[in-house]
């Protein structure tokens, strides 16, 4: 036969129409391939969330994210915030609530210390003599890590 190769009584005609079929079957096996890979990539994100990986981007450091607040009293809020910093236990030793010129400051408070991706509740506690807590006004708090970062929240009661 021309155009055929001859092997042990076999022959495969190097036809068009097999080229094709072959060239399908790469294409397929191509695709499944990507989608192996895309899949793959896609389970390890959501079992290993970028906050958990060893190389942080920008490096190591401390971050604090609002979750939630609510208003006590005149004198007392609390603050839901989250460590979403890396690798980092964040240790809360200050904290500073201002309104207009007015400042309270707690300098010396022993605040709770928070594990990474863990959320921590605690009530931010001003004397009630420069100002109070008041519905639907906003105050600035600033709050100072151990490692002396500082956060910036804004409570809006």
């Amino acid at each position: 036969m021309v155009g055929a190769d001859h092997y042990s009584g076999w022959s495969i005609e190097l036809s068009e129409g097999f080229m094709q079929q072959r060239t399908r079957m790469v294409l397929t096996l191509g695709l499944i391939g990507l989608a192996t890979a895309v899949a793959t990539f896609t389970a390890m994100a959501v079992a290993f969330p970028p906050q958990s990986l060893l190389v942080h981007p920008g490096g190591p450091h401390e971050s604090l994210c609002f979750v939630s607040s609510s208003l006590n009293s005149p004198t007392n809020a609390t603050l839901t915030l989250l460590n979403c910093g890396y690798p980092y236990t964040t240790t809360l030793i200050a904290y500073y609530v201002h309104y207009g010129q007015d400042v309270y400051s707690n300098a010396n408070w022993a605040g709770p210390s928070i594990p990474m991706n863990t959320q921590a509740s605690f009530n931010i506690l001003i004397d009630g003599q420069a100002f109070t807590f008041h519905p639907g006004n906003s105050y600035s708090i600033t709050i100072i890590s151990a490692r002396h970062n500082q956060f910036g929240i804004t409570l809006v009661t």
